[in-house]
């Protein structure tokens, strides 16, 4: 007996066990076995695509780094994914700042990633908690190597890697949801 089994435990809160999407095997004894064909999980497909952005310099870390970029550039919409680890403490000033940076986001057609871990997302860009640079949020730009057909047409959007394609995927399915998922890094 097959059943299919969609998005692992809620994948709303940081309790979540797994994130994405698997197809589960139940077998006749009640244990469950997962199709090993199944996609990535979404935490480390993250993974991928913020080592594959640091490696590609398309990158750029920390709150100020990225409110000065956006603040200075023509084109916010040529950023991708902003990755985010919301504050755990109940600091009100974080809160507002996570949340414009949030509806900037959404209004400029970038894609909101949040993500549990910040001990882990710093590890992934190469810094420890005793660096001075300690980031809690990454913008990762579109890749430099888009393609522009005609002036009038502008940028040809649907340039992208298999991974970029999947959190696109991924981002959009909860695009209108009032609570965003928040995937884990942690394996």
């Amino acid at each position: 007996m097959v059943k299919e089994f969609n998005k692992s435990l809620s994948n709303t809160s940081t309790t979540s066990v797994e994130s994405g999407i698997y197809d589960i095997d139940y077998t006749s004894e009640g244990e469950f076995e997962i199709d090993s064909s199944a996609p990535l999980p979404v935490g480390e497909r993250v993974k991928k695509v913020l080592s594959d952005a640091q490696k590609e310099s398309r990158i750029i870390c920390g709150w100020k780094n990225t409110i000065e970029h956006l603040n200075e550039t023509e084109n916010p919409e040529h950023s991708l994914f902003f990755f985010l680890v919301p504050c755990a403490n109940n600091d009100p000033t974080a809160h507002m700042r996570e949340t414009l940076m949030k509806a900037f986001c959404l209004d400029h057609d970038i894609y909101v990633i949040q993500l549990d871990n910040v001990e882990e997302f710093n590890a992934l860009l190469g810094c420890d908690k005793h660096q001075e640079a300690y980031y809690q949020c990454a913008l990762v730009q579109r890749s430099s190597t888009l393609k522009i057909q005609h002036p009038d047409d502008g940028i040809d959007m649907d340039d992208f890697t298999v991974l970029e394609d999947s959190l696109i995927d991924y981002c959009e399915e909860f695009w209108y949801e009032r609570i965003q998922p928040i995937t884990r890094l942690t394996p």
